[in-house]
């Protein structure tokens, strides 16, 4: 019977890092398997690159690394460019990835962990080639930082094809209307390109910009809540109900729990760009059932079809495993690790999941959040205009959407004491007050305190 060991052991026992063990599973120096069945990352991910390669060239390729030197020349650069694109999601998963004891042994000897804890500084060799996660760990910095560095402050960095970035096609998109007045998108898509970087122009970019390394600067991190007891699983699920989500932008969320709010972002939860679980978190608030479908269980058991799925499946555990830690510290609650999506078997279609928490309608959180930042000048003066479109249109349905935008910016004018029974605009917005919308968020935002509403608003 073979024997495993969690990656997550595997690199406190040892000094070699993740990345370095991500290139071992890559050159099958080392194997892993996934925990729920024992199947081989290897294997899966070779599949995943059958699936990906043109046609004319699927004959022959059998290897993801071992049959790069028979490859031709345009096959080969492909090849390269998938690994580069691999890397990232296997580093992630490596701590929850099971290894076989005999290799880790071998692992273990030649990367011995020394018995002090004293913290040793990063030394990188000349003219070596640096990834982006080994950058960010040295300087102690997160990903839109170290963009902010290569996209304003010209630190050389690459792409996966060894383009200095930016390339001709970044600068196109960067220009274009969605991102030239927005510096954090900006900054974002830089980050999603980079690759590696040349330690001599990192070392000399941090010795141009008094930049110093991570042992004198470390990563924030996140306060660990107060402990509370473990909740019961029939509470932690009570709880999880209660929870309220809204989709912000495909990298932020708004959480809502225990009458506070918080804005959590994807790298807040442990989630990097590449992140399979935190895309299906992401598809699933914005589409229009809350559904992710994985597909049905094969019972003739394809192993093809098996594999598919079960990449499938293990989205919502990986996901729930760094929500619910995300979620013990910033509500100071301590719940299990609990099932966050339920299966839909019997009641929808088979292969649909759907979440336990609540979602808002994300485009009207929004609005209710510009809304609450106007002043009341904007307001009076969006009003007139609204009112002047309410009496121009025929269309009933175009009419009851400006009656209830009228109504949640008459609510806020209202409720600051900017419009009274002796205003001009009254006679507007008084008979909405009998006929509530199910899209008015006003209530749900007021319930904030004062004290909350200024951290999220």
């Amino acid at each position: 019977m073979k024997k495993y060991i969690a990656g997550q052991e595997l690199l406190r026992s040892t000094t070699i890092n993740s990345h370095d063990l991500a290139d071992l599973i890559l050159n099958e120096k080392i194997q892993a398997f996934y925990p729920e069945n024992h199947t081989s990352v290897f294997d899966d991910l070779l599949d995943h690159w059958k699936e990906i390669v043109t046609d004319h060239k699927k004959q022959g390729i059998y290897l993801i690394s071992k049959s790069v030197n028979k490859l031709d020349q345009t096959v080969a650069s492909e090849l390269k460019a998938f690994q580069e694109q691999v890397i990232p999601w296997l580093i992630e998963q490596i701590p929850e990835l099971l290894f076989l004891i005999d290799e880790a042994e071998l692992i273990q000897k030649e990367f011995p962990r020394s018995s002090s804890n004293e913290p040793t500084e990063t030394i990188f060799e000349p003219g070596t080639k640096l990834h982006a996660h080994e950058v960010k760990k040295h300087w102690g910095i997160d990903k839109l930082k170290l963009a902010e560095y290569v996209w304003e402050k010209g630190l050389p960095a690459f792409d996966q094809y060894e383009r200095r970035i930016p390339t001709v096609e970044m600068v196109v998109v960067l220009n274009s209307f969605e991102l030239k007045n927005d510096l954090e998108k900006q900054k974002e898509f830089i980050a999603d390109q980079i690759t590696y970087f040349i330690s001599d122009d990192v070392l000399n970019f941090e010795y141009d910009h008094g930049i110093k390394p991570a042992q004198a600067a470390p990563v924030k991190e996140n306060t660990p809540a107060p402990q509370t007891n473990l909740l019961s699983k029939a509470e932690a699920e009570a709880f999880i109900r209660s929870m309220a989500i809204s989709y912000l932008s495909d990298t932020e969320v708004i959480i809502k729990a225990k009458n506070k709010e918080v804005t959590a972002s994807r790298e807040d939860m442990g989630f990097k760009a590449s992140s399979k679980p935190w895309a299906m978190f992401i598809k699933i608030l914005q589409d229009k059932n809350h559904e992710y479908h994985v597909g049905i269980y094969d019972n003739n058991k394809n192993p093809e079809n098996l594999r598919a799925y079960n990449r499938e499946i293990k989205l919502f555990p990986n996901f729930g495993k760094k929500f619910v830690a995300y979620i013990n510290n910033q509500f100071s609650v301590t719940l299990p690790n609990i099932d966050v999506f339920k299966n839909m078997k019997g009641i929808e279609h088979a292969g649909t999941y759907k979440p336990e928490f609540q979602i808002y309608k994300h485009k009207e959180l929004r609005q209710q959040k510009d809304i609450k930042s106007l002043s009341q000048k904007n307001t009076i003066e969006i009003l007139h205009d609204l009112s002047k479109q309410l009496k121009r249109e025929k269309n009933e349905t175009e009419k009851k959407r400006l009656l209830n935008e009228i109504r949640n910016y008459g609510e806020h004018a209202k409720r600051k004491g900017w419009i009274t029974k002796n205003h001009e605009m009254w006679d507007l917005i008084a008979p909405l007050d009998d006929t509530p919308s199910e899209n008015d968020m006003m209530e749900l935002i007021s319930e904030v305190t004062d004290k909350d509403k200024y951290r999220l608003f």
